[in-house]
């Protein structure tokens, strides 16, 4: 089951001297997902988890778990208590929603915009991955980055971090030592045409074609992403888990 960008967000999180003081364009855009976080996500979730009790009372596999793809919060909060509290209540509202199977992420560019924000992605997220991978697969390492892999059933996802230059090389000696049936890599930018940086990597400061921002003091580009995913598998064989489907559902993005 796919979602992409989501933007949980509330007035409360925000520091809106340093809002106005580094990022006064963007005042508009938070004010905007902080309404659709109380007007839209409600409905989103509570479909979401309609749609995967139906699909796990049929006879075909049971799906695995619940991909977002990155801006799971919308950042800018301006210091990392604040990004703590933005990422803790996202995660208590994902919780909340009880939707009877994991939810994993990748990294998107919202989700480390603002003083603090990579640290609180750290302390909040890490822990929280690691327990979802785990209820996929126990004996999966403790998970310390936004590069990581989870492997249910026969295939093997590959969360690739846009953000670290570190992450081709990474991706490239996962790839290598793949032996899954299935091999799939997550990342939150459009992975094509490549934005400016090494080696394809996509700059945090801003992002090129539709994904372009005016803002030029951020961390990561404030412009919502139009696209979520990039998903590349070998030939289906025998039925994977239903993992990647993706449903027709209400965007918050």
């Amino acid at each position: 089951m796919l979602l992409r960008d989501l933007h949980y967000d509330k007035l409360a999180h925000h520091d809106f001297a340093w809002l106005e003081k580094k990022h006064p364009n963007d005042l508009n855009q938070i004010k905007n997902y902080a309404r659709l976080t109380a007007e839209i996500m409600p409905r989103l979730l509570a479909t979401l988890r309609d749609m995967i009790t139906d699909l796990n009372r049929s006879p075909a596999p049971p799906l695995a778990f619940v991909l977002q793809v990155g801006d799971l919060v919308e950042g800018l909060c301006g210091n990392e208590g604040l990004a703590t509290r933005q990422n803790t209540e996202a995660l208590a509202y994902v919780r909340d929603a009880r939707l009877g199977v994991s939810f994993v992420f990748v990294k998107g560019n919202h989700d480390i915009t603002g003083d603090g924000a990579s640290a609180a992605f750290a302390s909040v997220f890490h822990p929280f991955l690691t327990e979802q991978a785990r209820a996929l697969t126990p004996a999966t390492d403790e998970i310390c980055s936004a590069r990581s892999t989870v492997r249910t059933g026969h295939a093997k996802f590959a969360f690739f971090d846009a953000y670290d230059r570190e992450s081709p090389d990474w991706f490239e000696a996962v790839a290598a030592r793949r032996t899954a049936e299935h091999f799939f890599a997550i990342v939150h930018p459009p992975s094509s045409p490549p934005a400016p940086g090494p080696r394809g990597i996509n700059s945090p400061r801003k992002k090129t074609g539709r994904n372009a921002t005016n803002s030029s003091n951020s961390s990561a580009a404030s412009a919502p992403s139009s696209s979520a995913a990039t998903f590349t598998a070998a030939t289906p064989s025998p039925a994977p888990p239903r993992a990647a489907a993706s449903p027709h559902l209400p965007s918050a993005a």
